[in-house]
């Protein structure tokens, strides 16, 4: 086999996977949500990644040791959001109230009354 061949394969595998756990960090950026990613899988992604880290300096791989190295952090930046989320007390929010066309029940359409909601986050798994 190519040496080159073999380099030029592991950098675009790292980059691929960079860019991959990269979309997942800035989308929870944007979102400002952590809805439906789970704890448990981004912890053991974490996990696995401090391993192959370990793995790809042991055998001095740099485009391995690159890639984990990146997905690693971002990987911890993703599960400390998640957690800061998830372990955060319940919310207040208040929302003005419109009862559904057609009905009288609750409070006028045009009254000053509010609706107020309590968010509580998920259980953390």
């Amino acid at each position: 086999m190519d040496p080159l061949a073999n380099q030029l394969i592991g950098y675009t595998a790292s980059g691929t996977t960079i860019v991959a756990y990269g979309l997942q960090f800035f989308h929870i950026l944007r979102c400002g949500t952590v809805e439906g990613i789970s704890l448990p899988r981004t912890l053991l992604d974490t996990a696995s990644l401090a391993l192959w880290v370990l793995y790809a300096t042991r055998i001095e791989d740099i485009p391995l040791l690159i890639a984990t190295s990146c997905e690693l952090l971002v990987s911890l930046c993703v599960a400390s959001i998640i957690l800061r989320h998830r372990c955060r007390p319940s919310q207040l929010v208040v929302k003005d109230w419109i009862p559904p066309k057609g009905t009288s029940k609750g409070p006028k359409a045009h009254s000053t009354e509010v609706c107020v909601i309590y968010v509580n986050p998920q259980p953390p798994f």
